[in-house]
């Protein structure tokens, strides 16, 4: 289970990395790329609302595959195809772990106003500049986990099926 874990943090880098050097090299573009003024909050929220996600995500994914491994046998058998038999649980998991979050972007501005763009606004920023961050900083968290969520999944797909596609035992118990 260790190198789960270790492929776990691999997916989390590569998001935040993409995310930042996106966000902070081509929209925000300080002087100094790694700026803690932009850099560790930027790099904060994603990284804080990818791993939330990502819980929901992978433990919906390896409930969902021990719970309907008949399902997963059955299309496994029939098709021989690894990548299409996992299809739907990976949607599943998908799914199930970006609601939270999709329902939380439906309401930001209207209902609740975050901290982020609630500061911007006190500090004295134009309302339009702060909104414009405020979505920006949304698709990016969005991204983000959707990105780091796959990543997790994809790369736990190496290390959570024997050699002969079955589940292994470590993971039936822990899921």
């Amino acid at each position: 289970m260790e190198i789960l874990y270790c492929t776990l943090f691999l997916s989390a880098l590569t998001a935040v990395v993409i995310i930042d050097a996106f966000f902070l090299g081509i929209v925000v573009k300080p002087a100094y790329f790694f700026d803690a003024r932009y850099f560790i909050p930027i790099t904060g929220m994603v990284l804080g609302n990818s791993l939330n996600h990502n819980i929901v995500g992978l433990s919906t994914y390896f409930k969902s595959l021990t719970e309907k491994k008949e399902l997963y046998f059955f299309l496994l058998t029939n098709t021989k195809d690894n990548k299409f038999c996992l299809r739907p649980f990976i949607t599943e998991a998908i799914m199930r772990g970006l609601n939270p979050m999709v329902a939380n972007m439906t309401v930001v501005g209207l209902i609740s106003i975050p901290g982020m763009m609630t500061g911007q606004l006190l500090g004295g920023i134009d309302p339009v500049a702060a909104v414009k961050y405020q979505i920006m900083i949304m698709l990016a968290m969005f991204t983000g986990s959707t990105l780091n969520l796959f990543l997790s999944i994809l790369f736990s797909n190496r290390f959570i099926f024997d050699k002969y596609q079955r589940l292994k035992k470590e993971v039936i118990k822990h899921g």
